[in-house]
């Protein structure tokens, strides 16, 4: 299984029911498969102070509370029209659409191109191209370019050097490059930072206290405290500050000029990666999305 799998405590049921019992004034005692190691937890970094500031100043200026109504939300079918049009105009092999009531977040990308929507769902046309050009547009072309690199049996050892710009480059894809909406990526970060020295009470009433409903905040609170079994310990899982780091790392590389954003569709490479890895890249052959010239 892997590490995300392995960090779903197995006891969450139990222990969700017991801290809506106690109206949230209770640390859950989670039972894992197995431990990881604080190196293992910690493996994407440690978030800044400074950068935790810059996500608190985001927050107070963009309100979580506001929400968009979605008067006409795509059908299923206009769904899949829309997927299988992008599949033809990036020359691609047709990508399967399908329902789920399982997952946690509303799309997710599966290794055997299938993307899985979390049924029922409510998405306009809008956000549902902002998701393909997250999820498609540059997951997936990624992960496929990456299959003919010379790196590509080592993809999985190195996620700690691209993971960031991964995550990064797919918020900058998918967001108004001139007012992109960060407010998940500050409200994660800035979890991530009191996660590490809060307990699971205290990182709920935080959510609480920003404008999220009580469903949320404990999932939220549950992201960030991942591999701590006893959390009234500090602690927690940090991958979630790579979408706040990796964003403005990416926004900023490609803020010059001279760099080619065709550089990080060579497959699964980080920013720091680049030069190193440019002697060795093959750029023939590659899927690059629709927004970029080639």
């Amino acid at each position: 299984m892997s590490l995300i799998s392995n960090l779903v405590p197995l006891n969450l049921d139990e222990q969700k029911q017991i801290f809506w019992e106690r109206g949230g004034d209770y640390n859950p005692q989670f039972v894992y498969a197995r431990d990881y190691s604080l190196a293992v937890l910690t493996k994407y970094g440690l978030p800044s102070r400074l950068e935790y500031e810059h996500s608190q100043a985001y927050l107070h200026q963009h309100s979580l509370k506001a929400t968009s109504v979605i008067d006409h939300p795509l059908s299923f079918i206009e769904l899949e029209v829309l997927l299988r049009d992008l599949c033809v105009r990036l020359g691609m092999a047709p990508i399967t659409l399908v329902k789920s009531r399982q997952q946690n977040s509303r799309f997710m990308m599966r290794d055997d191109l299938t993307l899985s929507v979390q049924w029922p769902a409510k998405v306009s046309q809008e956000q549902f191209v902002s998701v393909l050009n997250h999820e498609i547009q540059t997951h997936l072309l990624r992960r496929l370019n990456d299959e003919h690199q010379p790196w590509h049996a080592q993809m999985r050892q190195r996620q700690k050097y691209w993971k960031k710009t991964e995550e990064g480059l797919a918020i900058y894809n998918s967001k108004d490059k001139n007012n992109p909406d960060l407010r998940q990526a500050a409200l994660l970060y800035t979890l991530v930072y009191l996660a590490q020295t809060a307990d699971f009470k205290t990182v709920y009433q935080q959510n609480l206290r920003l404008g999220l409903s009580p469903a949320r905040a404990f999932t939220n609170s549950l992201r960030v405290k991942r591999g701590v079994r006893d959390t009234s310990q500090p602690g927690g899982f940090t991958k979630d500050l790579v979408y706040w780091e990796g964003y403005h790392q990416v926004a900023a590389y490609l803020r010059d000029p001279t760099h080619d954003i065709r550089d990080l569709y060579w497959g699964k490479v980080g920013l720091a990666e680049i030069e190193d890895l440019r002697p060795q890249a093959i750029t023939t052959g590659l899927i690059y999305p629709t927004f970029v010239t080639t």
